[in-house]
């Protein structure tokens, strides 16, 4: 079985700014050492870049799989059109007998527990279900007169770089 977390809150938690006069950022230390604990490569500085740039009603669903099976980080990149504090869903999944749990957890509940405006945490068995599972894509999402078909892209660790599938 996976054990399975998802944390709603805004993409800017995710990153760090070392100066804050400057516009030189980099993934939350949280984030990097989740990816180093799944060992998956997570692109969180190029995901934010694009996010902040991408048009409401726009945003998919990418999933990074770790190098070891069952091991992911995805990141639900959706813009709903009233949404004012860039609000994403963060998650990933590994599973429940792996050594590496206790500290994925503890890294998922740092990361949530540090937000300046906490929304949603959650944990356990099934969580990232709808979220990761292929056959529920293209998703439509509707929001008053604006239409978008979300996709799920999935990329594997050691492709890194290559079109999703």
């Amino acid at each position: 079985m996976t054990y399975q977390f998802l944390i709603t809150l805004s993409i800017g938690e995710l990153i760090f700014y070392p100066d804050e006069f400057e516009d030189d950022h980099e993934a939350d230390e949280r984030v990097r050492q989740l990816a180093e604990q799944l060992e998956i490569a997570f692109p969180m500085t190029e995901i934010y870049d694009r996010h902040l740039e991408m048009k409401i009603n726009t945003g998919d669903v990418l999933l990074y799989r770790g190098a070891r099976r069952g091991g992911c980080l995805v990141i639900d990149t959706y813009r709903e059109p009233y949404d004012q504090l860039n609000v994403v869903r963060f998650g990933g999944q590994i599973f429940d007998e792996d050594e590496r749990l206790p500290n994925v957890k503890r890294l998922f509940r740092e990361l949530y527990d540090g937000c300046e405006t906490k929304i949603r945490y959650e944990e356990g068995q099934g969580v990232l279900h709808r979220m990761i599972d292929p056959s529920g894509y293209p998703c439509t999402i509707q929001m008053d007169h604006y239409l978008y078909e979300q996709r799920l892209k999935i990329f594997d660790s050691e492709k890194f770089g290559n079109e999703p599938k």
